[in-house]
């Protein structure tokens, strides 16, 4: 420790002033120590904390590490849920079209089937008006279907008439034309001038006769 040589100059002053000089130097030297000792312990209290601060420090760095890598994760978890929320976002509101589109059609469709209902009313109204018609018509049907079996019989009777009359009438003409072929064979009608053969086609032959136009006279073979 250094030695305290007082104010005055050298050794010109006197022993009871420079004890009191030295107690006093000794008792500001006793306060420095204690106070440099106080400082020592709260010194090394500060550095124990500040071991202790660092020791937090680091563990806060790791977890503050921890935090950003989880951070980041989050994030690109975040990003990703955005993009998907995009997505279902895009698809909710094609959704919301086609939604929009079906209810439209669903309407027409109902509409529509309520015209068709109607006209399946009417349509049962009509064809319940037809099975009485075809009910009537079955009846007509059955009657026409006898009295086409009374015609049927009476015409296989006309028939069976009108051959033996056709029988009747083809021997008639046989025997007019017997008849005419022996007229023709015999009268040979108008001539100018005196035939050789009959309206038959055949020689004529004695009795045969005809009108002569040129004298106006009937003449006999």
């Amino acid at each position: 420790m250094p030695i305290y040589r007082g104010d005055g100059g050298s050794g010109d002053a006197s022993t009871d002033a420079y004890a009191s000089q030295v107690a006093q130097n000794a008792q500001t030297a006793t306060i420095k120590a204690n106070e440099a000792a106080a400082s020592a312990t709260a010194a090394a209290s500060s550095a124990s904390a500040a071991a202790a601060s660092e020791a937090g420090v680091a563990a806060d760095a790791s977890a503050a590490t921890t935090a950003a890598a989880n951070a980041a994760t989050s994030e690109t978890n975040a990003a990703s849920s955005a993009t998907a929320a995009s997505i279902s976002e895009t698809n909710a509101a094609s959704s919301a079209s086609s939604a929009s589109a079906s209810d439209t059609s669903a309407s027409v469709s109902a509409s529509q089937a309520a015209t068709s209902a109607i006209s399946a009313s009417s349509s049962a109204s009509s064809a319940l008006s037809s099975s009485s018609a075809a009910s009537s018509s079955a009846s007509s049907a059955a009657t026409s279907a006898t009295n086409a079996a009374t015609s049927a019989t009476s015409a296989s009777t006309a028939q069976t008439a009108a051959e033996t009359a056709q029988t009747a009438a083809e021997a008639a003409q046989a025997a007019a034309e017997a008849v005419q072929d022996s007229i023709d064979g015999l009268y040979l009608g108008a001539q100018a001038s005196d035939p050789t053969v009959d309206l038959n086609g055949d020689p004529v032959t004695a009795g045969d006769w005809y009108f002569n136009t040129t004298d106006n006279s009937a003449r006999i073979y």
